[in-house]
């Protein structure tokens, strides 16, 4: 059995994921709910092997989401938890998230 590593949401990276479920929510239930399914999904994976994801920008890594236009941005901190900056669309504002380092 694989251990799993603390998980922690910047509060903005929170925020993003229910805007984004809203908005898909607003369209079609269905799609809003597997939307929260991948997010699921992802965070599980991150936390199961964080480091199994690419360096995007320095010690930064990114997941992008499967049949969603969203990446979250995330980096371990010393002690080995995932602290996730950002869920970030993949064609809008790059970069707007380094703030947040």
């Amino acid at each position: 059995m694989s251990s799993l590593s603390e998980l922690q949401y910047h509060k903005e990276a929170s925020e993003e994921v229910r805007e984004a479920y809203l908005w898909y929510a607003e369209r079609d239930q269905k799609t809003a709910r597997l939307f929260a399914g991948e997010i699921n999904l992802a965070t599980e994976k991150i936390r199961r092997s964080p480091k199994r994801w690419p360096r995007y920008d320095g010690s930064v890594r990114r997941y992008v989401l499967h049949g969603f236009p969203f990446q979250i941005i995330y980096y371990l901190d010393v002690g080995g938890t995932v602290c996730v900056l950002a869920v970030a669309h993949t064609r809008k504002r790059p970069g707007y998230w380094k703030s947040r380092t």
